[in-house]
């Protein structure tokens, strides 16, 4: 069979708070308040809308995308993930954006749908990400299972020994039907009947009956919680078909996250924006006040948002990223990172064009 080169035409594209890489997360989980939308393209459907009907009853998707902002020429076996902080590792064992064919995998949360419009948070993506497609997250498929498969046994056998035993409780049902008979015959029978006589014996036979019942009672319970003792001891003694796990510089990075802390200055400057700011380079487009603003930028420089490189290389020197229509400047220090000034983005001269 020839082999034929594919082509992809994005479905839409992300309207995004992160404008530049700086300070963008590397995972959805980072920031839950990074806000965004994503519209299907009309030109890939007449009524654009239809194709979201039925999505707004999953709380997340999946967005398939492509890593458009990549500048590197070619790409690498090894890579070395910010976390592992200079350790290389095979490409395919992390989530790095340079990869063969540039394509990432983002889980958002959909907060809803309007028209042919997501309204999404939580996202990791840049403004004027390619999307290629959208799936609904669906916890029952998308998480994985682990059978187990327990070691032959007679446990089986036991079981139907023990099933086939009349319970105790239906042998007391009998014995109360035994016993509205016997008052039946001794009404419909012609012949005198000694009446005490009767009940005497028929209470005799009562008592015999309830205390084997109550014997065949204690002893089934036995038996059952042998049975289920017998149940566990066989599951723990299970072989697993499939065992979920990840590399344990995951969970047990190299590097621990960043406390956080801003300047007086920072913070008088950060309260001058919100979502109905006078002025419009103040005014907030996806965060919905000061507070919310100063959570997502705590969350971002929590995890280091900086490079290896810069990390190592430029430790002194200040690190800029945006937010929203918020510039940040920030330093680092060992486990700190302060935030020093706080501007709308068209204020920043290094952003600004020649």
């Amino acid at each position: 069979m020839a082999k034929k080169d594919m082509e992809v035409k994005p479905v839409g594209y992300i309207n995004s708070l992160f404008t530049f890489k700086n300070g963008t997360p590397r995972q959805p989980s980072v920031c839950p308040f990074a806000r965004g939308t994503l519209q299907v393209d009309k030109s890939i459907f007449t009524n654009p809308e239809h194709s979201l009907e039925g999505l707004e009853e999953f709380s997340h998707v999946w967005l398939i995308f492509v890593f458009h902002k990549n500048n590197a020429q070619y790409v690498k076996a090894k890579v070395k993930p910010p976390r592992l902080n200079g350790k290389r590792v095979g490409l395919f064992s992390t989530r790095s954006p340079y990869r063969p064919n540039p394509i990432g995998l983002t889980l958002a949360k959909l907060e809803s749908v309007a028209g042919n419009t997501l309204h999404l948070s939580g996202i990791d993506l840049l403004d004027g990400t390619p999307v290629l497609d959208i799936k609904p997250y669906i916890p029952e498929y998308d998480s994985p299972i682990t059978p187990m498969i327990p070691r032959p046994s007679t446990l089986g056998h036991e079981e139907d020994e023990f099933q086939e035993t009349a319970s105790p409780m239906k042998k007391l049902k009998n014995l109360e039907l035994a016993s509205q008979q016997l008052s039946e015959e001794i009404d419909n029978d012609k012949t005198p009947v000694n009446t005490e006589e009767s009940t005497e014996l028929f209470e005799q036979q009562s008592r015999c009956e309830n205390e084997d019942i109550s014997k065949e009672h204690h002893a089934a319970d036995d038996k059952t919680c042998a049975s289920q003792n017998l149940k566990i001891e066989s599951s723990s003694n299970c072989s697993q078909k499939s065992e979920i796990k990840s590399a344990k510089w995951i969970s047990e990075a190299p590097i621990s996250k960043l406390s956080v802390s801003i300047t007086d200055r920072a913070k008088s400057q950060l309260q001058k924006f919100s979502k109905t700011a006078e002025n419009p380079d103040f005014r907030l487009k996806f965060l919905n006040s000061g507070e919310e603003a100063l959570d997502a930028i705590r969350s971002i420089l929590s995890e280091d948002p900086r490079s290896i490189y810069r990390r190592q290389k430029c430790g002194d020197s200040l690190y800029y990223f945006t937010v929203d229509v918020m510039h940040v400047t920030c330093w680092f220090d060992d486990d700190l990172a302060e935030i020093v000034r706080i501007q709308p983005v068209l204020y920043a001269d290094h952003l600004k064009s020649p």
